[in-house]
């Protein structure tokens, strides 16, 4: 591991196994050179935390790209050599949030208005991203992982977030396609 002033550079001996750097993040697989050590090491934990030795869910890139977005940082850039791995980690000040707040005098539609762009800005990118891609009439997770490119456990996770702020709604379930939509602002027309 290397700190510089403006990135964080982490380097590994030997390079991707049965995977390219393209599908990092996206495909949720994973790809050990020793599957039985993985599996294995799957069960041991930390005799100091309790905490597992590894995961092996193939979270962790998805995890850490949505880490970086949420801070508005750039994303990871990765570079496979065939004998050494490297992810860069960029750093930049992220853009300040700005909040609406209503006005004397605002009507009621304006101040609705106000209140769902702010609730918008409150949105990390990548929600924020999920958000936009939303429609009326609904799409699955398996439509915006493909538009968005993103994973569909994170993709679950940021609509789960979506639907607890009210600005997304899911249908469906059970027997029935699921989707999820953009929910209409308090007081339009429905």
């Amino acid at each position: 591991m290397r700190l510089l002033r403006d990135r964080l550079i982490v380097g590994n001996p030997g390079g991707l196994f049965d995977i390219t750097v393209d599908r990092l993040g996206r495909d949720a697989v994973t790809s050990p050179r020793n599957s039985r050590l993985v599996a294995i090491c799957q069960h041991v934990r930390s005799p100091q935390t309790g905490a597992r030795v590894i995961e092996g869910l193939a979270t962790g890139i998805p995890t850490v790209t949505e880490a970086l977005a949420n801070q508005g940082l750039p994303p990871a850039h990765y570079v496979d050599s065939g004998i050494r791995f490297t992810v860069v980690l960029h750093q930049f000040s992220p853009a300040a949030s700005s909040t609406v707040a209503p006005t004397a005098g605002s009507s009621p539609t304006s101040t609705t208005a106000k209140a769902a762009e702010a609730g918008e800005a409150a949105l990390s990118a990548t929600q924020r991203r999920v958000h936009q891609a939303l429609t009326e009439h609904g799409r699955t997770v398996r439509e915006l992982a493909d538009t968005l490119g993103l994973a569909a456990p994170n993709l679950r996770k940021i609509l789960r977030d979506l639907r607890a702020r009210g600005l997304a709604i899911q249908d469906g379930g059970q027997g029935r396609a699921t989707t999820h939509r953009r929910a209409k602002p308090p007081g339009s027309a429905r």
